[in-house]
């Protein structure tokens, strides 16, 4: 609607200039005392179509900083989606292994630590290391974050 409306004042103002102009080139008066249109109400008018037009300029500059924040948005939820998502479920099946194993009879423990080299250590381990991927995967998305704003012409700080 605002777009509109400023378009409107800068065909407006536009129209009224022009009028303006034409009217002093083409249209003297022989008469001495009739004035023909004034220099100040053509400055008036390009003053005024001047502001429209800056405006318009300015709206566009604001929903071309809009839409490159809304797109940066989506990237880094992308981003967050892809990234952390995996190391969240890394995470989330190192504790369910850790639960699973603590549940477990002795011998089975001891079984499975037969077959696959696993024992409390390496469930502890995997845990561990679950964190540790969860924990640099949020560290990463800061530095991305930073990163994806900038490529759209962004910054961080407001």
């Amino acid at each position: 609607m605002l777009s509109l409306l400023l378009l409107v004042s800068i065909v407006f103002a536009c129209v009224f200039a022009l009028a303006f102009f034409l009217a002093s080139i083409f249209f003297r008066s022989p008469d001495p005392d009739v004035a023909t249109p004034s220099k100040f109400f053509m400055v008036i008018a390009a003053l005024f179509a001047l502001y429209a037009v800056s405006a318009f300029i300015w709206r566009g500059h604001g929903e071309r900083q809009e839409l490159a924040e809304i797109a940066a948005k989506k990237e880094f939820s992308e981003l967050v989606q892809s990234r952390c998502a995996a190391a969240n479920r890394q995470y989330e099946d190192a504790l369910l292994t850790r639960e699973n194993y603590g549940s477990l009879s002795a011998t089975q423990q001891a079984r499975m630590g037969r077959e696959w080299g696993a024992d409390g250590n390496w469930v502890q381990d995997q845990v561990t290391q679950g964190r540790r991927a969860l924990g640099d995967c949020e560290q990463r998305l800061m530095a991305d974050k930073a990163a994806i704003y900038r490529s759209h012409g962004l910054s961080l700080e407001k």
